[in-house]
């Protein structure tokens, strides 16, 4: 079965107020010594038997100059046919993206980006601490579209400040722009963030509701399908990698903090950038944490991972019986004998619905 290659690089040239993902400001950090120590992990899970997707992502890996990034390519290039991977992403904030950065991009085989805009208020984008404008958004995307035909962007929604009219305008653009791939996320509070500690306007729960059902519409009318909770797009243009972690296919996780999942064991790397180097230069990989899993674990993941994609999932038939004949469940499903899938329109509630069906299974 065909498996997915994950690549992080933690460095970014700001911090964002709402990130809370495994990062490091670029500013004097061992760059160098990362990408060597990464080129180092790479060679110890080689050789990569049936990759057909591959995902460099972050923290910012545009944040990486060429130099640093051919010596990355390079190495791949060593264990990888890369113009046989049918699917290489690659993610990058808009005031990155160049013509000359693009065509570098391209002359390695990447062959899809993704763009993260996340609101095209120039306001929001200050308190969010993103460095870009909403006509650097424009550029961007005018830009990848000029030299890829497989551009996704990202937003969000319920950030600071944000009102109805923001959401419709990023609708509107992703129209104006016949985008066919969007990621469109509903904003996370995590703890120790700077937005966390922050005094912000946010909408209530049942307006946050409203909006998620409205995008999923708005989508949906411009052809948009929507495969995954925070996920839409166009026939043919769904994410290869992404669809690894939702269908449980294997993975390999490179990289500071990187998980990874191979031969039933979920594994994650440090989250210290010196640990990480030292223990890679020391000749071991840096996992810090594994776990395999039990035919519980198995089960609990299917409902876990399978209610939050798109598709038909095998339940047992007294689990079966129990979503039928739930006031609450019943109608949230569509029903192929013995297979359930989650209605779209009940996504936004889709933590609430998993963890009652995990009790079930529990009992």
């Amino acid at each position: 079965m065909n498996k997915g290659l994950y690549i992080h690089i933690p460095f970014c040239k700001y911090i964002c107020s709402y990130c809370d993902f495994g990062k490091k400001y670029i500013q004097n950090q061992p760059v160098d010594e990362y990408i060597d120590a990464l080129a180092k992990e790479i060679d110890m899970y080689a050789p990569f038997l049936d990759v057909n997707t591959i995902y460099i992502g972050g923290g910012t890996p545009s944040s990486l100059n060429q130099k640093q990034l051919t010596k990355l390519f390079d190495k791949l290039k060593q264990h990888l046919d890369l113009t046989t991977i049918a699917e290489f992403s690659f993610e990058l904030n808009p005031d990155d993206v160049t013509a000359e950065f693009l065509d570098f991009l391209k002359s390695n085989h990447v062959n899809r980006l993704s763009i993260g805009a996340q609101t095209l208020n120039d306001e929001i984008l200050t308190s969010l601490k993103r460095k870009h404008s909403a006509a650097d958004v424009r550029t961007a995307v005018e830009t990848a579209q000029h030299r890829f035909d497989n551009v996704s962007v990202d937003f969000m929604f319920n950030l600071p400040n944000q009102t109805r009219a923001d959401v419709e305008q990023t609708l509107d653009f992703i129209d104006q722009y016949n985008l066919d791939h969007v990621s469109y996320y509903g904003l996370i509070f995590e703890e120790h963030t700077i937005l966390s500690q922050a005094n912000h306007e946010y909408w209530t729960e049942d307006y946050e509701s409203e909006m998620y059902n409205y995008i999923q519409r708005r989508l949906e009318q411009s052809g948009f399908s929507q495969y995954e909770i925070s996920n839409y797009a166009k026939p043919g243009k769904q994410s290869l990698h992404n669809i690894h972690y939702w269908t449980r296919n294997e993975y390999y996780g490179v990289g500071l903090s990187s998980s990874g999942f191979l031969a039933d064991q979920r594994y994650t790397n440090t989250y210290s950038l010196r640990g990480y180097i030292d223990t890679i230069n020391g000749g071991n990989l840096p996992v810090k944490t594994t776990e395999r899993l039990t035919e519980a674990d198995v089960a609990f993941e299917a409902i876990m991972l399978g209610m939050r994609y798109y598709q038909y999932i095998e339940v047992a038939n007294e689990l079966l019986e129990y979503v039928k004949k739930s006031e609450f469940l019943n109608d949230k499903f569509d029903y192929n004998q013995n297979q359930i899938r989650l209605k779209p329109q009940f996504y936004y509630i889709s933590n609430q619905i998993i963890l009652e069906l995990l009790e079930r299974i529990e009992c």
